[in-house]
């Protein structure tokens, strides 16, 4: 059986991640879509894959690198 998360502990432990991950994972910006917001009501930010370091697997990387 699957367990249940309260959003409490889902904040708590995605603080924890941040708090260990601040440092070794390069952040990549976002930005806000203008268009993509006013089309869904909602702000809506764009991840900008192009100015990512180390591709898809860099967190998993930088993580292992600094177990």
């Amino acid at each position: 059986m699957e367990r249940k998360f309260s959003p409490d502990e889902i904040h708590n432990m995605i603080s924890e991640a941040n708090l260990i991950l601040n440092g070794i994972v390069h952040r990549t910006p976002l930005d806000r879509s203008r268009t993509f917001s006013e089309m869904t009501g909602g702000e809506i930010y764009l991840k900008l894959e192009n100015l990512q370091k180390n591709g898809i697997i860099q967190g998993e990387r930088s993580l292992l690198q600094n177990l």
